[in-house]
């Protein structure tokens, strides 16, 4: 007998104390260990020291209060020790019990193997022990011991978990160890099932065997025999087989032969053996044609053989004689086999005649109704049969165990798949005959019906059949298993839509969540409930009370823990015939979510799940998953642009994204070693904000939520190892915050980061804060906390290095340019006012001078790095009025006194040396010489400063400039890769263009062409530059320039960016040109016009607004092509389906409108432009185009009520004596108009 069949609690409480031999110790009770069994404590002090894993160190830290207090109970000290990553446990003078230091070690182990405490604590329990079993070296080969200790696991854990049922026992498996805790007995059954595991033992067999002893304990009848009989044995298979050796053959020596091997046939003696060689091409084709039908004639018959070989009648044979004595025997086998192969060639379809016959047996049990209805009949019956086979027949199958339950995952796999999938299509064809029978007429079109019936009933008699169909598939979806199937999606939909018809019909919406038939909604799938609403609500023509209770239910699912995220998989999926785009999508979801009027907790849980959400899809490493993210930033964004009354919100917002920096300015304690930010949780925080904060103003949050925190973010900076990511999203993050400044937020900002100046908005790194690197070759690292420092503030190490490092490395010029600008303005403050204050004494005044000194350095660094960035000079060349004028003010200031600071000149001076030899032939450079001067000559001028003077006022350039011609010089670098090179470059030939040098007057065609190639370039600020060329280029080459970017923006090989660009550049160009375009308004004009029909949408919206353009350029000059414009205008608005197209289309109708001089000239088509607009106003639905209209007619009535107050007053005055003649006026048409005018009869009617 086992030593488990007489293990019972009654047995246990019967026996007490034996004074014999023991038979099975485990019925012995273990007496309790009292203090009075040991009044006198402890003799020596024990103790027992574990060291923890690092990644422990954060959950021990927070535990290590409980631990103290659990110890203490048993009077037990502990001690944590961070630096050195190690526990004590020690006895004290009041341990009374000797074996509780052995436990309390016991609890340190497992917290150290990730051990949670709330399981740790029970071994200190008399009756609960631990085990940690090690099971690395159980296994030499790693990959086998990976799978077999995933084969412990099992799937989802549920191996592990049914272990731990059956012994009662936790069970951990971490790494090469397998914790365990639980009574001893328990303990031994794991350690049993755990090691056979490892020697490939399935742990199946094991469980199986203490779940068979379970129930063999509960029969008193076969407590006395011994259990191996029903217990599973296991007998090893050894299926690896010994490979062979291979048998050598031993190779037969060939006979000696004085020729050499034959030569190898080539392809020419192939064809030539073939005859193919002489055969013409067409041939040689037809040959291959032939060959190729053949092989497809022969793989066709093969494949019409296989088809027909399911189709041939089996060879039936002749019937076998039984013998006399095998009349009375049955073979099962035989019979098994017969019966699967029927149930295999059975029908898998129920279609009405087979569940009418089905339905004919039960006619008598059947509840059906009182009337005549056939039909409601059958759909009884259907309903009846259903719900039979469903409990008669699956659930039956569910509970074969027979342990009583339903859900249980272990039932659920008895279930039969075929049985299933025919019981789940005659569900769905059942619903076709009575659900959707009785829904309202606009909801029958939900789903996809076979067959398109309907019935005509009283309202009250649809009602309750109605509510039948409800009931009986309410008791179908109770069974958890159906109501998960994906192929009852279309049952769920109209089920759904059933509810709330029936509900919007009986007027009883406030009672509706009290229903059954709603609350068992709530057993659907979360993401089946969204879909099937918001299809409902898109139903056409749905009652307005119904569409507003579906809308409320939406948001009520949404404000759910776990709603948003199924709002947007439900919104953003992928569907073939919506054509919606995605950040559309998104916007929508933000104003659902982000509209005013929702409750507080609706926001607070929206919020919470948007950054779960966000967190999920962010690091899911998952190309579906990023439109989630851009969905969560805008909801992000929308909440923080909420009222001041939705403070909350944006309060939340800041500490989800600036927490953990907060933690890094104010730590929560300051012990020394204590880790505040591991490389994993810092890189997580970086992420999350690059993400949301480095977008477009319109797609990202706002980035004053980072400005205050941009010390910590440098200081960051500077601490990180270089080439790790972090480093990159710091540097994307910095320059954001700085770009999207103003000039004296960004002057107050610099000052600060700069120069240390104490400021409260700006956060701070502490000083004591460190980063500490991972071992020799790990990448890893944390931020601690460093020892105390003697004196905080004695080294204040500036930040200006680790900024202009950014800087030059974003290539982000304006910003470098701006913030060059605002060190000068610093530099010039700092320089200025260093008298002595006189209420310090002299310690104080030396150490206020040095402060002042190290300022001025850490500035005139940053100037002279930032001069000497090479990709910083085309920003600079291009723009020089603002450095100009400072050199300049900074040299009125020495003349006249008001500034006597010879160093601060000295040094801007070298500085800017080069670079105002570069600029010698500017007027305010020529102004700035003579200043320079004019100072040479006073007193105050030392040596050196006279010498540097005159080498900058002598006139010679740089070494490198002499080399080329001015315009070989400015070509070379236009045609360079970078983009840097190409603005200056661009910047050289305007110049030299303006100064009509001979030159680049003689290649001005290929300074065109060259124009027109940079235009391609993806850098802007190379593409604005020759935007400019082009302008330059239109004084030397005017008519050539305007035809060549007619023909590259009608060219259609060209791709569509680069289209627009030219569209962009020629707008530019007519506007410089001025009146001078006035000739060239035919091409412009038949040119936009034309390219109005290009059949990509964008492109005609650019058309349409670059004729717009064009026409205001030319001051409306355009009545020559007024029909033209019209037509297409007309056209576009009628026809087009592009939202964009027609309001551009109206606005340049409503221009044109506004810019007639004179109405005479439009007078054929004023009222045909008069009844358009007004037809637009009334019909259109688009707000801004019926806007555009309404304003087209406003400035229309204007212009005609001025015409005619014009007319009157002029003779009442008697001042229509004279006319001026323009452009050869014929007099039959000036007589025509004067007579249009006095008699006015279709102005009259337009107001009329």
């Amino acid at each position: 007998m086992s030593d488990s069949e007489s293990d019972t609690n009654d047995q246990a409480g019967d026996i007490e104390h034996f004074t014999g031999p023991v038979e099975n110790a485990w019925l012995l009770k273990i007496p309790e260990f009292k203090k009075a069994d040991n009044p006198q404590g402890l003799a020596e002090e024990s103790s027992f020291s574990c060291l923890f894993p690092k990644y422990r160190e954060k959950y021990i830290k927070e535990c290590w209060p409980l631990v103290e207090k659990a110890l203490d109970g048993h009077h037990l000290k502990a001690e944590l020790d961070l630096i050195q990553g190690n526990m004590t446990v020690k006895t004290t003078r009041s341990t009374w019990d000797p074996f509780i230091i052995l436990k309390a070690r016991d609890l340190i182990k497992l917290l150290s193997r990730s051990v949670p405490f709330e399981q740790a604590v029970k071994v200190l329990d008399d009756e609960i022990s631990c085990d940690i079993i090690k099971i690395k070296n159980l296994v030499r080969n790693k990959a086998k011991f990976v799978k077999r200790r995933n084969r412990l696991i099992g799937p989802n854990g549920c191996t592990l978990k049914s272990l731990e049922l059956l012994t009662n026992c936790y069970v951990l498996v971490q790494g090469a160890t397998v914790s365990a805790i639980g009574p001893y007995k328990g303990l031994q059954c794991v350690r049993k099932v755990v090691e056979e595991t490892m020697k490939n033992i399935h742990p199946i067999y094991n469980i199986k065997a203490l779940m068979i002893k379970r129930e063999l304990m509960k029969d008193d009848k076969l407590k006395e025999e011994n259990w191996e009989r029903f217990l599973p044995k296991f007998q090893a298979k050894n299926t690896t087989k010994r490979k062979k050796p291979k048998e050598q053959q031993q190779k037969k020596k060939k006979e000696y032969t004085p020729f050499p091997p034959p030569l190898l046939e080539s392809k020419v003696d192939k064809e030539l053996a073939s005859g193919e060689y002489f055969l013409t091409e067409a041939q040689k084709k037809a040959k291959r044609t032939q060959e190729r039908r053949e092989k497809e004639q022969k793989n066709s018959n093969v494949q019409k053989q296989r088809r027909e070989r399911d189709f041939v009648a089996p060879d039936e044979g002749k019937p076998a004689k039984k013998a006399a004595g095998d009349s009375n025997k049955v073979d099962v086998k035989a019979l098994k086999s017969k019966i699967a192969k029927a149930n295999k060639k059975a029908k898998m379809d129920l279609n009405v005649q087979r569940l009418h016959a089905i339905l004919e047996p039960a006619e008598k049990e059947l509840s059906s109704s009182e009337s005549d209805d056939f039909l409601w009949k059958l759909s009884v019956g259907y309903l009846e049969v259903q719900h039979r086979f469903l409990t008669a027949c699956l659930i039956q199958k569910r509970n074969s165990t027979g342990t009583g339950t339903k859900d249980t995952l272990a039932d659920e796999e008895l279930i039969n798949l075929p049985e299933q999938l025919i019981f789940l299509q005659a569900v769905d064809r059942i619903r076709q005959f009575t659900l959707n029978l009785y829904l309202p007429k606009e909801l029958r079109g939900l789903t996809k019906c076979d067959l398109r019936m309907m019935v005509q009933l009283e309202e009250a008699e649809r009602l309750r059949r109605l509510k039948f169909c409800l009931e009986a598939f309410r008791k179908l979806f109770e069974v958890k298993i159906v109501t998960l199937q994906g192929k009852l999606e279309n049952c769920i939909l109209e089920y759904i839509a059933g509810v709330f018809s029936y509900h919007f019909a009986q007027k009883s919406f406030s009672n509706m969540k009290e229903d059954q038939l709603f609350k068992d909604v709530g057993l659907f799938p979360v993401e089946q409930v969204f879909k099937s609403l918001l299809i409902i609500k898109g139903v056409p023509n749905l009652a307005m009370e119904l569409a507003k209770q579906i809308h409320l239910e939406l948001l009520r699912l949404t404000g759910k823990p776990g709603g948003f995220p199924v709002l947007c998989k439900t919104l953003l999926a992928n569907v073939p015939s919506d054509e919606t785009p995605t950040w559309k999508k998104s916007e929508i979801i933000a104003k659902i979510v982000a509209s005013k009027g929702h409750t507080k907790q609706f926001y607070r849980q929206v919020l919470q799940d948007v950054f779960q959400f966000y967190e999920a899809s962010l690091f899911g490493h998952d190309q579906e998953s990023l439109p989630y993210v851009g969905t969560c930033i805008e909801c992000m964004r929308q909440m923080y642009l909420l009222p001041p009354a939705y403070q909350e919100l944006r309060t939340t917002i800041d500490n989800y994204f600036v927490g953990r920096f907060d933690q890094l300015a104010e730590p929560p304690e300051l012990l020394s070693g204590t880790i505040l930010l591991e490389r994993s949780q810092l890189a997580a925080s970086l992420y999350l904000n690059y993400m949301a904060f480095s977008g477009s103003s319109c797609s990202s949050l706002s980035s004053s939520i980072l400005t205050a925190y941009l010390q910590i973010f440098l200081k960051l900076y500077s601490m990180i190892p270089a080439a790790m990511q972090e480093q990159q999203h710091l540097q994307t993050l910095i320059i954001f915050c700085l770009s999207n400044r103003e000039k004296h937020q960004l002057e107050s900002v610099l000052e600060e980061l700069l120069l240390g100046n104490d400021s409260p908005a700006m956060k701070k790194l502490h000083p004591r804060i460190y980063l500490k690197a991972g071992p020799q070759g790990d990448e890893t690292y944390s931020l601690q906390i460093g020892p105390q420092q003697v004196e905080d503030g004695q080294d204040e190490d500036t930040l200006a290095p680790a900024l202009i490092e950014i800087l030059k490395a974003s290539n982000r010029n304006l910003l470098i340019y701006d913030v060059f600008v605002v060190l000068l303005k610093l530099f010039e403050r700092f320089s200025v006012g260093t008298d002595h204050n006189l209420l310090l004494d002299a310690e104080e005044q030396d150490a206020s001078q040095c402060k002042a000194f190290l300022r001025k350095y850490v500035i005139i660094q940053a100037l002279m790095e930032l001069v000497s960035h090479k990709h910083f000079h085309s920003q600079l060349y291009e723009n020089p009025s603002d450095v100009l004028a400072f050199v300049k003010s900074l040299l009125v200031k020495s003349i006249d006194h008001v500034q006597a600071n010879e160093s601060l000149l000295e040094i801007i001076l070298s500085i800017f040396q080069e670079y105002l030899q570069r600029l010698q032939t500017r007027d305010d450079v020529q102004e700035i010489l003579k200043l320079l001067n004019q100072f040479k000559r006073s007193e105050r001028c030392g040596d050196q400063l006279r010498a540097q003077i005159d080498r900058i006022c002598d006139g010679s350039k740089p070494k490198d400039d002499a080399e080329l011609t001015p315009y070989q010089n400015a070509f070379s670098l236009c045609s360079d890769k970078e983009p840097y090179c190409k603005v200056y470059g661009t910047t050289l030939m305007i110049g030299l263009l303006r100064k009509r040098d001979q030159e680049s007057l003689t290649q001005k065609h290929a300074v065109l062409i060259l124009a027109l190639d940079n235009l391609r370039s993806v850098e802007s600020y190379a593409f604005l530059n020759s935007v400019r060329l082009l302008v330059a280029l239109c004084d030397v080459l005017e008519a050539e320039t305007i035809e060549a970017l007619v023909r590259e923006y009608q060219s259609s090989t060209n791709d569509m960016d680069y289209r627009l660009k030219i569209g962009e550049a020629t707008m530019k160009t007519v506007e410089a040109m001025g009146p001078i375009a006035f000739k060239y308004r035919e091409q412009l004009i038949n040119c936009f016009l034309h390219e109005c029909k290009s059949p990509v949408d964008e492109f005609r919206a650019s058309s349409l607004a670059n004729l717009g353009t064009v026409c205001k350029i030319l001051s409306y000059q355009v009545h020559t092509f007024f029909y033209e414009m019209f037509l297409v205008i007309k056209c576009a608005i009628e026809t087009d389906t592009y939202l964009p197209v027609r309001r551009a289309a109206i606005l340049v109708l409503s221009q044109l409108i506004e810019g007639m001089d004179n109405l005479l000239d439009y007078q054929e088509y004023l009222l045909s432009i008069y009844r358009f607009l007004k037809f637009i106003a009334e019909t259109e639905r688009d707000d801004v185009t019926r806007l555009q209209a309404a304003v087209g007619l406003d400035h229309l009535t204007a212009k005609t009520k001025d015409f005619f107050n014009a007319g009157n007053s002029a003779l009442a005055t008697g001042k229509l004596e004279k006319e001026i003649r323009i452009f050869g006026i014929k007099e039959q048409e000036a007589d025509e108009r004067r007579r249009n005018a006095r008699s006015g009869d279709i102005l009259t009617k337009m107001l009329d």
